[in-house]
């Protein structure tokens, strides 16, 4: 049992902020369904999800496993290094995702002509010194950056207030199932969140799907509020720009702050760093469990500078950034994630049986 607690808050906190985390960079996928399509996609992938955990938690509760770590190592090494290595690589596109995301979104958008890779290996050196601090100092961080990042929304909201016409929100009928779908199945796969949560489980006290369910909820909430946001002040226009909510930020003044996106940008930059951090976490357990004799210290360092020099590789060749990130905007991480867990879980119930079995012979 681990002798240190994330508690339920700044866990939910923490979930909230990896969700959150691609609202930014969000881009509407055709101008006919006026957000609505998008709304309706989000929200039942949200629901989808937290059933998911729900089921996987029980599974992992019914081994008798506080978490996917303990439930590996009940298998021997053999299995237990198959399946670490294949969270390690889950772990791993989801790090390089966030920080990529973030990097291509500063130096087109905001800072156009900046360098890349510069920018890319900074923001994981960053990240990687928040996995070193550990994830109970990144949970806590969560909890008031999620905290202003939802007060911002707010105050966006009422500088943006003047612009609103409500006549740019259409409801989306049945000519709209397949983009539905498509954007269902699109934000389900982005959602490798079920996996860190269930890795995470043994650290945090009162752990259940009601700790990860608060912050998928929270994360859904804003988006429905931020894309409806979008839809009504910018109507057929979000369509045509790149980053539609950065772009209704930046038309957003107050008399006190006057625009608002440097505000918003500045919390977004602590949300890249508090979900980068959390996966690096991960990742640096994943190694620690691989080579039990390695200092905590050296394997963070180790996935610290192995994933900024991976960083700054594939940041140096927009081909290598676009095939990184069409690989890991498909099935494979979502799937790949959950034939780990699946498989986690039906190897324990069947050894159990097995064990079961031989005592009542």
């Amino acid at each position: 049992m681990t002798k240190t607690h994330i508690g339920a808050l700044p866990a939910s906190a923490l979930i909230f902020c990896c969700r959150i985390f691609y609202l930014l960079t969000y881009s509407p996928r055709g101008p006919d369904y006026g957000g609505s399509a998008s709304m309706t996609a989000f929200l039942a992938a949200g629901l989808v999800s937290i059933g998911l955990c729900a089921v996987f938690w029980g599974l992992l509760r019914r081994c008798g496993a506080s978490g996917l770590p303990e439930l590996f190592h009940r298998q021997g090494r053999v299995f237990a290094a198959f399946c670490e290595l294949a969270v390690l690589l889950v772990l791993t596109g989801s790090a390089l995702s966030t920080v990529m995301n973030a990097s291509g979104f500063l130096t087109s958008a905001v800072y156009p002509g900046a360098g890349a890779q510069i920018t890319a290996a900074a923001a994981m050196l960053v990240c990687a010194y928040g996995a070193y601090s550990g994830i109970e100092a990144v949970s806590r961080m969560a909890l008031p950056v999620a905290a202003v990042f939802v007060a911002g929304l707010a105050v966006a909201a009422a500088g943006i207030a003047r612009e609103i016409q409500p006549a740019y929100f259409t409801f989306a009928g049945a000519e709209a199932v397949p983009q539905v779908l498509e954007l269902f199945f699109q934000a389900l796969y982005h959602n490798t969140e079920v996996l860190l949560f269930l890795l995470l489980t043994d650290k945090v006290r009162g752990a259940g799907t009601a700790v990860y369910a608060r912050g998928v909820l929270g994360s859904m909430t804003f988006y429905q509020l931020s894309i409806l946001l979008v839809t009504v002040t910018l109507g057929p226009f979000a369509y045509v720009r790149s980053y539609p909510v950065y772009s209704m930020l930046a038309a957003a003044e107050l008399s006190v702050v006057t625009r608002l996106d440097i505000i918003n940008l500045l919390v977004w930059i602590l949300v890249a760093f508090v979900r980068g951090a959390a996966y690096l976490y991960c990742m640096v357990g994943c190694v620690r469990r691989l080579a039990p004799g390695l200092r905590r210290s050296h394997a963070a360092a180790g996935v610290g500078l192995g994933m900024t020099a991976l960083a700054w590789y594939l940041c140096g060749s927009l081909d290598r950034g676009l095939e990184l990130w069409e690989l890991w905007s498909g099935a494979a991480p979502f799937l790949l994630s959950a034939a780990i867990i699946l498989l986690s879980v039906l190897a324990a119930l069947a050894a159990g049986k097995k064990v079961k079995s031989c005592e009542n012979g």
